[in-house]
């Protein structure tokens, strides 16, 4: 693995772990000031919608600009308004809907980022690396995320949940510079792409087509990440309520609740690592469909448990369910993807795997607030559990296992590159 990964990989482990701090410290802060389950579900609901619209229409300009020049000017508008809340708290000018307003920009760049992130690295590591490279990735990302929360408590018990909003700005400060180092081998060879920079709404639409087009070459792909998409929206139902359920249900303090969320992450690293060590397997869509079913599993126990102990074994367990899908399905879609349409397809596949997010958030907030918080893990569960149930009931799931060689080439002949455009000359 070459320094343009590495360069990639610290940006992103950076700004993961501030990223971590802030959150929590905006969870608390809302907490804090409201008391309210149901504003902390609309608060993700600002964040996901416009970045699930943005995401779908946005799909070419992750294809014709520079995706390390388009990802160091988006972490520059994130470390801005991240920057200009900090500032809000700090003079005491601050006001609830602001944290709804930076929301809703924040999301809108993580519809592009997060894409052209992910069409970036297969840009970065030879095919055989991509498994173990996805791998490292994540589990130094998990491990970033078990720090930050952890990190977070001692901060707000030393200055304030405030404190937060200025290491989350520096660490994206920090995370544009390091990308802006990286040299994307793709443009250095000889046959980098001609990248048409001009979109319209004609483009825009075609471009849609196009991410889809490849969903429609592989069908088991589609019902993959639609099932993904249930238990995401169940993830959403939860997530971003742990400061009321360790408060109310468990009755911890928030060092107590950042360890609930670091030991999730803790297992997610643990899987990663195994799933690294383990490499390609010629099943993937059972291993994928059995990660389904685990997840629901230990997220419908933590529904029944007040015992924090307990819970705290629940979540790292919950944590190691996840790589073994979230990896292989990442390694399935870098390794049948054609270069020219990586932004497009990725975009299309996040918009199809994580469409749900807006929904969960905004429902799993308000359930909370008339049901209490036990329900929404139970919902999640029993979501992701039927999810998983379906996907084994499905017999051409097997189009993505085994060697992919054959499929990446067929797929790869029927993708035409992307059209050149003629500068005219005077």
């Amino acid at each position: 693995m070459k320094k343009p990964f590495w360069l990639l990989f610290s940006a992103d482990v950076l700004v993961v772990l501030g990223e971590a701090i802030g959150l929590f410290c905006i969870e608390v802060l809302l907490f804090q000031k409201t008391g309210s389950t149901g504003l902390m579900g609309s608060l993700v609901f600002c964040f996901v919608l416009p970045e699930t619209i943005l995401r779908l229409l946005g799909t070419g300009f992750i294809d014709r600009f520079d995706r390390i020049k388009l990802m160091s000017t988006l972490n520059m508008i994130r470390g801005v308004v991240i920057g200009g809340l900090g500032i809000s708290l700090f003079m005491g000018t601050f006001h609830i809907w602001l944290f709804f307003i930076a929301a809703m920009i924040l999301g809108s760049c993580a519809a592009l980022f997060l894409p052209a992130g992910m069409a970036l690295i297969p840009n970065l590591l030879e095919k055989d690396q991509l498994v173990r490279g996805y791998s490292l990735l994540e589990s130094f990302s998990s491990s970033a995320r078990v720090s930050g929360p952890l990190v977070a408590s001692f901060f707000i018990a030393w200055s304030g949940a405030e404190s937060g909003m200025w290491i989350f700005a520096g660490s994206v400060f920090l995370g544009s510079i390091l990308i802006g180092f990286i040299k994307n081998p793709s443009q250095e060879s000889s046959e980098k792409p001609t990248k048409n920079s001009t979109i319209s709404f004609a483009q825009i639409k075609k471009d849609i087509g196009e991410g889809f087009s490849f969903f429609r070459q592989i069908p088991a792909l589609t019902v993959v990440m639609l099932l993904a998409a249930i238990t995401t929206m169940g993830m959403a139902m939860w997530f971003m309520l742990l400061v009321p359920y360790g408060q109310k249900v468990l009755h911890i303090n928030y060092t107590q609740i950042s360890l609930l969320s670091s030991l999730f992450f803790v297992g997610i690293i643990c899987a990663a690592i195994i799933t690294g060590w383990i490499g390609n397997v010629h099943s993937r869509s059972k291993f994928m469909m059995g990660s389904l079913i685990s997840t629901g599993i230990f997220t419908c126990l933590i529904s029944f448990t007040t015992n924090y102990y307990l819970a705290l074994s629940l979540f790292f367990l919950l944590g190691m369910t996840m790589p073994f899908f979230n990896t292989h399905s990442q390694s399935i879609f870098a390794q049948l993807i054609p270069d020219s349409h990586l932004g497009r397809v990725m975009s299309v596949r996040l918009l199809l795997g994580q469409g749900s997010i807006p929904l969960g958030s905004l429902t799993g907030g308000w359930i909370s607030e008339w049901f209490g918080t036990p329900s929404i893990f139970f919902i999640a569960g029993a979501l992701s559990i039927i999810a998983g149930i379906i996907g084994l009931l499905i017999p051409w799931l097997n189009q993505i296992d085994g060697n992919l060689d054959e499929l990446a080439s067929e797929i790869k002949e029927k993708f035409a590159p992307l059209p050149v455009q003629e500068k005219e000359t005077a």
